[in-house]
């Protein structure tokens, strides 16, 4: 027999020799052929760690993946009229002209939304305006005026 012929017949357990009569599962429990017992139990350590250091890399991109998306993204938050109720009322009243809203409506939107931009414009009159809106938008006392 060549030597792929008994590699054959040791897969398919016909080779008669120690190790033989292992069932229908072939070369079980038997090193694959040009390796010992050692060097089989080796590889399949080696196997088992590769496995697991996958696996485990896996489970950390998927982590790593997880929070990034919660950090970047977050939870479903109000951005827009309409969006949340509290935000709405005060975004009414900042548009009727009440300035304490529209400073309130600027503190207490998240950030880089719409909420926020439009009560830090006191309902877009004063575009890139740094004061409050109470200040931008309560006229001057009578006696100043006369000055």
């Amino acid at each position: 027999m060549t030597e792929d012929e008994v590699a054959q017949a040791r897969a398919a357990g016909l080779d008669g020799g120690a190790g033989a009569g292992t069932g229908a599962g072939g070369d079980q429990g038997r090193p694959a052929p040009g390796r010992s017992a050692t060097e089989d139990a080796e590889l399949s350590r080696r196997r088992r760690r590769v496995t697991a250091v996958v696996a485990a890399i896996c489970l950390v991109a998927v982590v790593v993946v997880t929070v990034v998306s919660v950090l970047l993204i977050g939870p479903r938050r109000p951005h827009t009229y309409g969006d949340w109720m509290p935000l709405d009322r005060l975004w009414a009243q900042c548009d009727e002209g009440d300035a304490a809203a529209c400073d309130e409506l600027f503190v207490e939107s998240p950030g880089r939304t719409d909420y926020e931009q439009f009560g830090s414009t006191c309902g877009n009159r004063f575009p890139g305006a740094s004061l409050a809106c109470v200040q931008l938008m309560t006229p001057p006392p009578v006696d100043e005026l006369g000055k």
